[in-house]
């Protein structure tokens, strides 16, 4: 797979890329591919990824949005002020080298005023739940990765949580199994956004992520995907298989753990309408491979932690709290360093008088259309979320 033939596509359906065995392109990347429907598939570390469109859920969803009163922590206009306290603290974006996601693929900026405008997908007050279904088996080093991935996952979006009991292989049929390369076997993604989970949806979940420690493929014809989802079910999955064995060492174990909280909080990030971050260093910037994602931060910019807290109804103090603790207990030593740089900007008077906040260009044709996309270099498929 090389990263630098990916390609993106947004507007049209369902679309994703994936991985394919050498066809057209010499190292077996295609571009992402339009198809019909609502479901988009992530693929790589980053899939689950949406390039200059946003993940976007039913019109019933999206009319559901909170209209908080000022007074709220997580109002614009409250939310306005925490963006001018933690702006000092912004990091510029790196210089992108070839291959990388900013280097391949033109995306606009997304202001918090624009995401706003777009009427997003949020959370609403009888629909805060997120749902977490194993799938498989798992060792006990996975297992720990799932269950400090999923703890993450809350604390990150300010949600609830809960796990579902395990769902075995076996609800997979035949003709929704296959052996590839060495007899490894791999699971059909499909057969779990379009069987298995819906049943499991309940009125109170915003979405529900299958995890899984198998191989996923998504259909005839590609080799395999780390990540596939449907916007409008609000169901979706991810694989650890390809984030390393953290049974390994201390190191592989922390890898592994930081890629799955990473791509769990990315792609969650996009099925709340937000797009990729182009202006700052950050956990929503777009990624081409595995080695890029690594080198990104797992917190989000000042805007779209706005973004993230309106959707979410999250106090920033209260989640940005919650988070130092739990980095500081699972040896993630410099994002609870950050947590602290920004609790104290966050308990800093508002530095008014503020500048307006800055127009970003127009969204293009295919992103101001309900979008669709995916990045990073490796598959082929449906509807997208980095």
């Amino acid at each position: 797979m090389c990263p630098c033939d990916a390609m993106s596509a947004h507007g049209r359906g369902e679309e994703a890329i994936l991985s394919r065995r050498g066809n057209g392109k010499k190292c077996g990347v295609v571009a992402a591919i339009p198809a019909r429907g609502v479901r988009m598939i992530y693929r790589g570390m980053w899939r689950l990824g949406v390039t200059a469109g946003v993940l976007w859920a039913s019109a019933s969803l999206r009319s559901e949005a909170p209209s908080p009163a000022s007074s709220e922590p997580w109002s614009p206009a409250a939310l306005r002020a925490d963006m001018r306290r933690l702006a000092p603290l912004t990091k510029a974006l790196p210089a992108a080298d070839d291959g990388d996601w900013r280097a391949s693929f033109r995306e606009n900026a997304q202001s918090f005023r624009q995401w706003l405008a777009s009427t997003p997908v949020t959370s609403t007050a009888t629909r805060r739940v997120i749902l977490v279904q194993p799938v498989g088996e798992f060792t006990a080093a996975q297992r720990q990765v799932l269950r400090l991935t999923s703890a993450h996952l809350g604390l990150f979006y300010g949600l609830p949580v809960q796990t579902l009991k395990d769902v075995p292989v076996s609800v997979f049929p035949p003709a929704a199994q296959r052996r590839y390369g060495a007899g490894k076997r791999q699971l059909l993604a499909t057969h779990l956004l379009d069987v298995v989970l819906p049943p499991l949806r309940r009125d109170d979940a915003v979405f529900v992520v299958a995890l899984t420690a198998e191989d996923l493929w998504p259909g005839e014809g590609w080799n395999y995907v780390f990540g596939m989802a449907s916007l409008q079910a609000r169901v979706g999955v991810w694989s650890l298989h390809r984030f390393g064995d953290p049974a390994a060492d201390a190191e592989a174990y922390h890898t592994c753990l930081r890629r799955a909280i990473k791509v769990a909080t990315h792609e969650s990030g996009h099925m709340f309408s937000i797009t990729h971050c182009v202006t700052a260093h950050c956990g929503m910037n777009g990624a081409n491979s595995l080695s890029e994602a690594d080198g990104q931060p797992l917190e989000f910019c000042p805007t779209c932690l706005a973004k993230l807290a309106h959707a979410a109804r999250f106090d920033p103090r209260t989640r940005t709290a919650a988070l130092k603790t739990w980095y500081a207990e699972n040896g993630f030593a410099d994002e609870a360093l950050e947590c602290g740089a920004m609790l104290a900007a966050l308990a800093r008077p508002d530095p008014r008088p503020a500048a307006p906040e800055p127009e970003s260009p127009p969204v293009n044709a295919d992103a101001a259309r309900p979008p669709n996309a995916a990045e990073g270099g490796g598959a082929r498929a449906r509807r997208p979320v980095r």
